[in-house]
């Protein structure tokens, strides 16, 4: 049983902040953990109607290439990625529980195995990926699913487990509840998916650094 891990990167027009700016979303870059020709990238337009189909077309990409939920990877994601991602689907009435079981920040895994600094282009550089990082999403998604494989290799841990660490990683449930999207009390009725998946895809294959 696996669950199919995703690799992404935002470009936004700021930061969220404490008073509730929710920054739009510029572009989204997105690649399969195995897959290179499962792979997303699009630029939003600022109108409102079309920001809405962007959205909607990253999650149907998420459900037309997975026949499951799947983890969202970002670095910095907690604090970033995914909350500008949750909120603006919220903003813009996008339905994405059948596509998002949870996400992983590969930051924190970042703090806890490595030295400072924790930035993207010093963990490409932790690994040995010799490349200039682009700031480009899709192509910082890609980096990113590089840096993650060899942070697993690198201290001996297999890809999955290394995903679904608890201390990097959060259920969309814990997501939700984080950013004040549902109440952690809620009564509502929510769909919950688990993130195990079990598939025949040439895209997963065994092999070592990934199980």
């Amino acid at each position: 049983m696996v669950t199919p891990v995703v690799f992404f990167d935002l470009g936004t027009t700021g930061l969220p902040s404490r008073c509730g700016y929710i920054p739009e979303i510029k572009s989204i870059g997105a690649v399969d953990s195995f897959c290179e020709g499962k792979a997303f990238y699009s630029i939003l337009p600022s109108d409102g109607v079309d920001m809405r189909r962007g959205l909607i077309n990253f999650v149907h990409w998420l459900q037309q290439e997975y026949e499951e939920p799947v983890i969202l990877v970002a670095h910095n994601c907690f604090q970033f990625d995914a909350k500008i991602l949750l909120l603006n689907f919220q903003k813009y009435n996008v339905r994405y529980e059948r596509a998002i079981c949870g996400f992983t920040d590969s930051m924190l895994a970042s703090q806890d195995l490595y030295p400072a600094p924790y930035t993207l282009k010093q963990m490409m550089e932790n690994v040995n990926l010799d490349k200039q990082q682009s700031h480009h999403s899709l192509d910082d998604a890609k980096d990113l699913r590089t840096v993650v494989r060899r942070m697993a290799a690198q201290n001996n841990l297999l890809f999955q487990p290394f995903v679904k660490d608890s201390r990097w990683y959060k259920t969309l449930y814990e997501a939700e509840v984080s950013y004040g999207i549902i109440n952690d009390d809620s009564d509502d009725d929510m769909e919950v998916y688990s993130c195990s998946y079990e598939s025949d895809s040439q895209c997963f294959y065994e092999s070592d650094e990934y199980f």
